[in-house]
């Protein structure tokens, strides 16, 4: 990108990604995320069909399940940039994009699981978009309790 090369940029990534699907096909290891992610997180931001959206996040969570031992021990915690936060993160918007009530809960309870610490934030700004964005009554539905569970337990 730096050098004004946007296009091999753009297909650097079309390659990680499918470099990625084939790892995970194979039931192998992935040990290097960042790229995965960039690549990932453009492709959602290009995509607005719920029925795809649902399609990248199970993607992502496989993915994510690929990861090696050391990605998921997630040391870094101090770096809110970590590539393994910024995944399940992005995740959990995927999910509520694609407005499935089921594929929202799944994710965010792995959210939860996974990155508890970030689930107040990630659910109070999920609940700022509800408004801001007029997400349909059942998406806010789930958004609402998962605000209601780890978001409002949080504030005093």
């Amino acid at each position: 990108t730096q050098l004004g090369f946007e296009n091999l940029h753009q297909e650097l990534e079309t390659i990680a990604l499918a470099v990625a699907e084939w790892v995970v096909r194979h039931e192998g290891e992935l040990r290097t995320l960042e790229p995965i992610v960039n690549a990932l997180a453009n492709l959602a931001n290009q995509t607005h069909d719920p029925q795809k959206l649902e399609s990248l996040a199970d993607f992502m969570g496989r993915i994510l399940h690929a990861c090696s031992d050391l990605i998921k021990q997630d040391l870094e915690k101090a770096n809110p940039g970590r590539p393994w936060r910024v995944l399940h993160l992005n995740r959990g918007i995927v999910a509520t994009r694609s407005h499935n009530p089921a594929v929202m809960e799944s994710v965010f309870n792995e959210l939860v699981q996974t990155l508890p610490e970030e689930a107040p934030q990630f659910f109070s700004e999920g609940m700022q978009q509800m408004e801001a964005l007029n997400y349909p009554t059942h998406v806010r539905q789930v958004m609402g309790r998962y605000f209601d569970r780890w978001s409002r337990m949080t504030m005093h």
